[in-house]
């Protein structure tokens, strides 16, 4: 499974990031500790996501820039859906051959960050 690219779908702005889906939504803002930083350069950005359906799961991590939070994000939701489809594959007949979340691409596993 890969993800398509997600560039149009985030809304970013010039010091934070948010990506919201029907199920999901992630955020990425400036930590709230750059306002004791008074450099510039170290200022750190917080990722997070929350979800509309009940997974056992939480992302939260922190960043230097917003474009690799942004990375970050996109590679949780990869491991995201690759778990709910892992999920959904005990109750639903999808009408493949092989599971889903083995398609072009190794097994993926949700780590719980």
């Amino acid at each position: 499974m890969k993800l398509k690219d997600l560039k149009d779908v985030w809304h970013v702005g010039s010091n934070y990031a948010i990506l919201s889906l029907p199920f999901v939504s992630y955020s990425v803002q400036p930590h709230w500790m750059n306002r004791f930083e008074t450099d510039p350069t170290r200022h750190r950005f917080m990722a997070s996501f929350k979800s509309y359906i009940a997974v056992n799961q939480t992302f939260e991590t922190e960043f230097a820039t917003t474009e690799l939070a942004i990375k970050g994000c996109e590679e949780h939701l990869q491991k995201l859906l690759a778990y709910v489809f892992i999920k959904l594959e005990d109750i639903v007949d999808f009408g493949v051959k092989e599971p889903l979340h083995t398609q072009n691409s190794p097994v993926l596993l949700l780590e719980v960050c």
